[in-house]
């Protein structure tokens, strides 16, 4: 039970994120993909496997645009063109939680996405998503950035990665594995 959380948690985000990245037409869906490495860098070749598998598996229902070297722009210029943070704020508010009970679920989040990616990364992904949602429910952005940095250093001593806990069992010369069981709580 506990592994199906943890794949469907993360592919509900990415789903959720890539939704207003997709344009929907009568034949199907098409998904348009960016990223600034050329063609031939590691991650250009797996978006080309992954587009290739989906439109046979899908029998071209779905299909994947892909742009490369930065031909729409960089990450972030492509992650403000597609309106992502205004987006993910309208989703938000639209849900009219009340602020206590959206920080929550975004502190899940946070957590979750801490135990799998570093901070300073998570900070850049996670704050033009997230700040614009919570300034729209009153939140303060200062509130919100004590939570983010909280989160984010919890996320960092949590398995399965555990960034921290990598570098402890480094500098002590403990096996991960016990160092892993001290952490639990």
């Amino acid at each position: 039970m506990r592994k199906k959380i943890i794949f469907f948690i993360p592919a509900l985000l990415i789903t959720f994120l890539l939704f207003p990245c997709s344009d929907s037409t009568d034949d199907g869906y098409i998904f348009k993909y960016s990223n600034s490495q050329p063609e031939h860098h590691p991650r250009s070749k797996s978006m080309t496997f992954f587009k290739k598998e989906l439109e046979k598996r899908t029998n071209g229902k779905i299909k994947v645009q892909l742009y490369f070297s930065a031909v729409l722009g960089t990450e972030f210029e492509v992650q403000d063109m597609e309106k992502i943070p205004e987006a993910v704020a309208g989703f938000v508010v639209a849900l009219s939680l009340p602020p206590v009970v959206m920080l929550i679920f975004i502190v899940f989040i946070i957590l979750l996405a801490g135990t799998f990616i570093d901070v300073s990364p998570a900070i850049l992904l996670l704050t033009p998503v997230f700040l614009p949602a919570c300034v729209a429910v009153g939140i303060s952005p200062i509130q919100f950035g004590a939570i983010l940095i909280s989160a984010l250093a919890v996320g960092a001593v949590t398995p399965p990665v555990g960034t921290c806990i990598n570098v402890a069992s480094a500098i002590s010369g403990l096996g991960i594995g016990s160092i892993f069981r001290g952490t639990m709580p």
